[in-house]
């Protein structure tokens, strides 16, 4: 194989489990999540069926939990649709919102002292797992107005943030890849100072924000630029983002889904129900202000369509619930997404399966005149649509049998 490399994994068992990632060897040692945004390597998870073992293995001795908003306990299935529970050893509070891949998040806010350990549950499978020390520095993040995607000439403009105890003393710098040089400061980059305040959605936190700026952006600023924290304990911690840059200077709008699948298809669950559909389409743009709609094949939706539809935008994507859905809602949606002088629209395939529902009106007619019926079908997958004829009665002329020994087909050219 040209420029590849093949893993095999023999006697998989819940010891297997667990993410596998694919990166250049000189790179082997960085941060897989990292290099997977700058797109130096790839991944992916495997899950094993094990029974015996519904649990995920972990030496939990060696965790420590890292001072900061969110820190994740690896309490996870061995594979997927088990149920997992993850509760202080007193059992005073139990989480079982877990996400099968990575295990549970836990908030500061969720859990506000680490004095007692952990019980991982599943099943007959139980972990114990110790008090949490905390230690190092939180990983920082870094936002953009423009999703990281620049047209030419823009401004670009990254803050980098991190969450900290009060009075907490760090520095925090902004430098650039592949060297992690400290940024160029000119008459284009600016690098403005630190700046330490309350943080507005968390008690008794500090919010430490940094910005970059970048003016007149040119291809050369199509680069990763990386935020970085450490403290006088020589803790370090950071964060990378790739930015972009087009080489035109024209608005743009970018559509992706936010799933694989191309089309949804929606059934009946256990109960005879339809769950409510939610369609995702992430966007990108410059500007980042945007307008959208929906159209259903080619008719405008609205939001308040007695309560039938439901729209939602966010920073990153634009959502269309569709309430109570049934045959009628199959189609094909549609959003039209503008930003300054770019537009932009993405489809997605939603079947909703059902029984087929018929409809034909009576007709009355006189002998020798020419009748046209139309058979109205809705349903999913695509019925068959066949034409019976049954006989009536003379007298009374309006009693037609239905006794179907005397039907028979019609041929519909």
């Amino acid at each position: 194989m040209q420029y590849g490399s093949i893993l095999t994994i023999t006697n998989a068992s819940a010891a297997t489990v667990g993410r596998y990632y694919c990166v250049e060897s000189e790179k082997s040692e960085e941060d897989m999540d990292e290099m997977i945004k700058q797109e130096f390597a790839t991944s992916v998870y495997v899950f094993v069926i094990d029974h015996n073992q519904p649990l995920v293995p972990v030496n939990y001795q060696t965790m420590k939990r890292n001072r900061g908003k969110k820190f994740v306990i690896p309490c996870k299935p061995s594979y997927p649709k088990v149920n997992v529970e993850l509760c202080y050893e007193s059992g005073k509070f139990c989480m079982t919102k877990c996400d099968p891949s990575k295990g549970f998040s836990i908030y500061d806010e969720t859990f506000h002292t680490s004095l007692e350990g952990f019980v991982c549950r599943c099943n007959h499978a139980v972990n114990h797992i110790p008090k949490l020390e905390s230690v190092g520095l939180p990983k920082p993040s870094i936002t953009s107005d423009t999703q990281g995607i620049i047209p030419l000439g823009k401004r670009i403009r990254l803050v980098c943030s991190v969450t900290l105890t009060p009075n907490k003393q760090i520095e925090m710098t902004w430098k650039t890849l592949p060297n992690y040089q400290p940024a160029d400061k000119n008459e284009r980059i600016q690098v403005g100072q630190m700046i330490v305040s309350p943080h507005p959605e968390l008690y008794n936190r500090d919010l430490a924000t940094r910005e970059l700026i970048i003016e007149n952006a040119t291809l050369e600023d199509k680069r990763t630029y990386r935020c970085e924290v450490s403290d006088e304990q020589y803790n370090i911690n950071y964060h990378s983002y790739r930015v972009h840059v087009r080489d035109t200077s024209d608005d743009y709008v970018i559509l992706n889904r936010m799933t694989h699948r191309a089309v949804i298809n929606r059934k009946r669950n256990s109960n005879g129900e339809f769950k409510p559909i939610d369609i995702f389409v992430k966007f990108r743009s410059y500007p980042s202000n945007i307008t959208y709609s929906w159209v259903k094949d080619d008719a405008l939706l609205s939001d308040s369509s007695v309560d039938k539809y439901h729209m939602e935008q966010t920073e990153n994507y634009v959502r269309l619930t569709i309430s109570d859905p049934t045959v009628n809602d199959t189609g094909v949606y549609t959003t039209v997404v503008n930003a300054g002088a770019a537009t932009n629209n993405f489809s997605v395939q939603v079947h909703v399966h059902d029984k087929p529902f018929v409809h034909m009106e009576s007709k009355r007619t006189i002998v020798g005149e020419e009748v046209e019926f139309l058979c109205n079908v809705v349903g999913y997958p695509l019925p068959e649509i066949r034409f019976w004829y049954q006989p009536c009665l003379e007298v009374p002329w309006d009693n037609c049998s239905n006794d179907h020994s005397t039907s028979r087909e019609l041929n519909v050219s």
